[in-house]
């Protein structure tokens, strides 16, 4: 279907802006949007001042392939607030493995997304583009994680998960197209920031930290998908004392954590240091995008995964975190329902 279109594009070589008009059409008319929220730790704020810094990528495109730009995505998502934002940028492509990677665009600013932004925080925005290389079509089986990181900090340490991060997506001629959002990254812009595409939170095994130099490069051993992009963001953005604020807290956390003899990546080592909270479990139902959506009555705190990720035998869990300490809910599924139960941790960030 794709390459149909692409062709036809070919033949009648419209102007730009009934090239646009005929885009947009199309994108009306696919698939249905499915969207997604992976770290969704905290109840979505109401708007506030709007401050934006806008970064435009450059980079160039291979022949023959046509991208959606980064604004065109946020509006299929919903997001005409931040579309505005991304402008005309060119992507900038890689390959790895079976698949070809297309970073399309960064902004960021204060809420400017109206499901992701959080009240008087200024956050980042990417955009990124996913095709097989061999012309099949990605799919909701194709797990894809966009993560941030920081050169000279490990990236199991500074992550999309550690940022307060998370994902919109959607699918269109059998491309997979998602924005991340996170914590503010132009702080770090004189330190160099790196944005990674890999295939489910694959940190350590799809990339390589060099302790001496702190560069952070794909592993080429490694089979999946694990593009990785230097965003060049301008190193005059930098906030030495702020970034450092924040890695040191985050330092702090981790290290609270640890104290605690807590792995919050093995679902049973957090459980082992957590209480369930009585009456809690509950049945819950996908809603028609495939997202099974939790809501504490008792503290407020959302919480939502996909319901692909919730596997029969498996636990699935999401972690969150208000004034009165730590939660986490873990998704389950029985006989093809799903069940959501939560514990409140016993220890706190």
């Amino acid at each position: 279907m794709r390459e149909r279109i692409q062709n036809s594009y070919k033949k009648i070589a419209p102007c730009e802006s009934e090239k646009d008009r005929m885009l947009q059409n199309i994108m009306n008319n696919k698939e249905e949007t499915n969207m997604r929220k992976l770290t969704n730790v905290r109840k979505i704020a109401s708007v506030a001042v709007m401050v934006l810094c806008l970064l435009v990528v450059s980079g160039t495109t291979y022949a023959g392939v046509k991208w959606y730009q980064a604004k065109q995505i946020a509006e299929r998502l919903g997001e005409k607030k931040l579309a505005r934002y991304f402008g005309e940028t060119n992507p900038v492509i890689k390959e790895t493995g079976a698949y070809r990677i297309a970073f399309l665009g960064v902004v960021s600013g204060k809420n400017i997304s109206s499901q992701m932004g959080d009240v008087n925080q200024k956050k980042t925005y990417a955009a990124v583009a996913v095709e097989r290389k061999d012309g099949q079509d990605m799919t909701e089986e194709d797990v894809v994680v966009i993560s941030p990181f920081v050169k000279g900090v490990d990236p199991q340490l500074f992550n999309i998960y550690t940022l307060n991060g998370g994902a919109i997506s959607t699918y269109m001629d059998g491309i997979y197209y998602g924005i991340a959002d996170c914590t503010d990254l132009e702080i770090f812009a004189d330190r160099g920031v790196y944005l990674g595409v890999m295939d489910g939170p694959a940190m350590k095994k799809a990339y390589i930290f060099d302790q001496k130099s702190g560069e952070i490069t794909s592993d080429e051993s490694y089979k999946g998908l694990n593009a990785l992009f230097k965003i060049p963001l301008d190193k005059k953005l930098g906030d030495e004392k702020k970034a450092q604020a924040y890695l040191s807290g985050l330092s702090d956390q981790l290290e609270n954590d640890e104290a605690e003899g807590v792995d919050e990546t093995n679902i049973d080592d957090v459980l082992a240091h957590a209480t369930y909270m009585e009456g809690s479990r509950k049945e819950v139902k996908p809603d028609d995008a495939g997202m099974i959506h939790y809501v504490d009555k008792d503290t407020g705190l959302d919480a939502m995964v996909h319901k692909e990720t919730v596997v029969e035998g498996e636990k699935t869990y999401i972690i969150s975190e208000d004034d009165n300490g730590k939660y986490v809910y873990v998704f389950e599924k029985e006989e093809n329902k799903y069940f959501v139960s939560g514990y409140k941790m016993k220890y706190a960030s």
